[in-house]
């Protein structure tokens, strides 16, 4: 929209009318969304409405996070607990940098060259390296993750879980 006037500037369809807990992230001018309901992920130039690139193969209802040349997604959004995956996005191309078996319904925070992140499919909380992929570490909270995202503050990263517990690491 025109801040100034409110006129609508451009529209982008992200779901073909079945869009469900879209969030979306912009970065250096750049729109990134995901559709759910197995519509993919796009990226589109903020000011025009062009879209940059469409994965037709990653579905997504939770918000990414960037590292700045990775988009890390949560895959999982369509159906979790069956094919939940991770996956980092190359944010000109949207190639596919690398994937981990885990996802559903979490978004994932990024602090210190590291992603965290729990997932729906599972009772794990995971930090693992933005760029490579690679599991540093994981620890088995009391019950899956529940439907959410994890927050940084300062060097601890905060979750809660569907064992009603909120979780901080540090």
């Amino acid at each position: 929209f025109d801040q100034k006037t409110g006129a609508l500037k451009w529209k982008y369809n992200i779901g073909k009318g079945k869009t469900d807990s879209g969030n979306i992230l912009i970065k250096d001018g750049v729109f990134y969304c995901g559709g759910a309901h197995r519509w993919g992920y796009s990226a589109v130039d903020a000011l025009t409405g062009k879209q940059l690139w469409l994965l037709n193969n990653v579905y997504s209802n939770t918000s990414p996070t960037t590292d700045g040349t990775n988009l890390i997604v949560d895959a999982g959004g369509v159906g979790f607990t069956t094919y939940a995956r991770t996956v980092a996005l190359d944010l000109k191309t949207g190639e596919i940098k690398y994937e981990l078996p885990f996802g559903g319904l979490s978004g994932p925070a990024l602090g210190n060259n590291l992603v965290f992140m729990a997932a729906r499919m599972d009772p794990y909380f995971r930090a693992w390296d933005d760029k490579t992929g690679e599991i540093r570490w994981n620890f088995r909270m009391g019950g899956r993750g529940a439907e959410s995202c994890t927050t940084i503050y300062g060097d601890k990263a905060f979750f809660i879980a569907d064992d009603s517990y909120a979780y901080c690491f540090k």
